[in-house]
């Protein structure tokens, strides 16, 4: 039983994966059109508009994502008129809540382009506020299918997705729309993907009377908050930039944050579908559970680290060679994203699983509360002060404090965790940046000689990181042979 479970989950993996690697090919060379076409202070009132938008859809039924994943797909296997009742409530709270919210910010998006003292952004807030009807309704819609088992047309519906977006931004811009074409195209990318999506959905619809069981808003109330506080955190510095960057400044910090999410979400398929395998298995088998947890981390700390370091050799090269001399001053805002990456990355591998499988969920919001607090107030005070690079530096100290709080949990549910695995990328790169930074003061080095002297030792430590890593052990883990440590 478990053994046909894992084999579903990783060909799931596989299509998804595939998926996104064309999907992220398509995404890639959108923003190399887009470096070609406008300069990077119309590339910054463009992601300020879009970020707005994006952070307000986070009020939309926050924490509906883990809601979906745990409850769905036994409504679909025992009980179809319960799947059913509980899709057609979600999706019409959904698109109610949305569209409210979406008509309350265009007609606030001149209050809003004022506070951020741009008041072009005004048309631009207007226009992108249907991306908060149309988001919350993806990210579900995917969640849905997903818990479907309809795999193949999730990864199918990204693909479309990407491909669609670029070819509606070459359309639209020949025709004459300018900035304006980012936006529609990126509109009607994301609403031809929720057609695609809904289409399957199609047979779960239902207009009899609407309800929540009790069981789930019990199990949603802490996740609300926890995402809630997560969803401000993560989006807030939009507000903080907005108002005190000027728009070229946005548009090179953007563009950096754009391409390090690119090179990560690589790793996105496979971490996320060893946490499931993991949680499957937590209920048949504790020993075996841990075991896998401290094998994924190995060898996620390997994928991570090796990503970050292809991310890092390439970095001035593409940077010139595919975005231009206008966007080479992004070049020190990603490298230090790179770290920031490398330390959320390595946080999330481990702690989602053990917390939700043991069903703490009242400990994951008291982390997340306590963490976006944290990163908070070093994000206000930082970035007041030092504007971009204060976000990135709240960014940095934010995530090597969670990765800590994240340990020490987990360690108190875990007693065989191994903490190295976990510890290794992000302390590897602090010491390598912290090291650069002071070759940089004291010698005044160039950027581009301590990138190469980092990559060096990169390469030299990540092939004595991997002989501990036994490829051997992640198929026999997949299978559920026996692991030796």
């Amino acid at each position: 039983m478990i053994k046909s479970e894992n084999k579903k989950i990783l060909k799931a993996t596989s299509i998804l994966t595939v998926a996104d690697f064309i999907g992220k090919i398509f995404d890639f060379i959108r923003i190399i059109l887009i470096t070609s076409f406008f300069s990077p202070a119309i590339f910054g009132i463009y992601s300020l508009a879009i970020d707005t938008n994006v952070f307000f859809s986070c009020f939309i039924l926050p924490g509906l994502s883990s809601i979906i994943i745990k409850y769905f797909p036994e409504y679909v296997q025992k009980n179809r008129k319960k799947a059913a009742k509980f899709f057609s409530t979600v999706f019409f709270i959904l698109i109610l809540k949305s569209i409210i919210l979406a008509f309350l910010i265009y007609i606030a998006s001149n209050y809003i382009a004022l506070y951020y003292l741009k008041p072009e952004l005004d048309g631009l807030i207007k226009y992108s506020s249907i991306l908060i009807i149309l988001i919350p309704l993806n990210v579900s819609l995917q969640q849905f299918v997903n818990s479907s088992e309809l795999f193949l047309i999730n990864g199918l519906s990204r693909i479309i997705c990407s491909i669609s977006g670029l070819f509606f931004l070459i359309l639209f811009y020949l025709l004459g729309y300018n900035e304006y074409s980012l936006i529609i195209s990126y509109l009607l990318s994301n609403l031809l993907q929720i057609i695609v999506l809904l289409y399957p959905m199609r047979k779960y619809f239902t207009f009899s009377s609407f309800q929540i069981d009790k069981e789930i808003l019990k199990y949603w109330y802490p996740l609300v908050l926890a995402n809630l506080m997560k969803n401000i955190s993560g989006n807030l510095h939009t507000f903080i930039i907005g108002r005190f960057v000027d728009k070229e400044g946005i548009g090179l910090f953007k563009i950096a944050e754009k391409s390090v999410n690119i090179g990560f979400s690589f790793v996105d398929p496979y971490i996320n579908s060893i946490q499931v395998i993991a949680f499957n298995t937590f209920n048949k088998s504790k020993e075996r559970f841990i075991q896998i947890i401290n094998v994924h981390n190995k060898f996620s700390s390997f994928l991570i680290t090796f990503t970050a370091i292809i991310g890092l050799l390439g970095a001035k090269f593409f940077f010139q060679l595919l975005y231009g001399d206008d966007y080479l001053l992004a070049l020190p805002y990603f490298i230090y994203f790179l770290l920031a990456g490398v330390m959320g990355a390595s946080n999330l591998s481990f702690l989602r699983p053990i917390l939700f499988a043991h069903k703490k969920t009242n400990h994951y919001f008291k982390f997340i509360t306590i963490y976006s607090i944290i990163q908070l107030f070093f994000l206000v005070i930082l970035t007041i002060k030092f504007q971009i690079w204060g976000i990135i530096y709240a960014l940095i100290i934010g995530r090597m404090i969670g990765t800590i709080m994240g340990i020490i949990i987990c360690r108190r549910l875990e007693k065989k965790l191994k903490i190295m695995p976990i510890v290794f990328p992000a302390a590897l790169w602090s010491f390598l940046f912290f090291l650069s930074e002071i070759l940089n003061y004291i010698y005044h080095i160039e950027t581009k000689n301590y990138i190469y002297f980092s990559s060096s030792i990169l390469f030299l430590i990540i092939m004595q990181q991997a002989k501990f890593i036994k490829f051997s052990e992640i198929y026999k883990y997949l299978k559920y042979k026996k692991i030796k440590d």
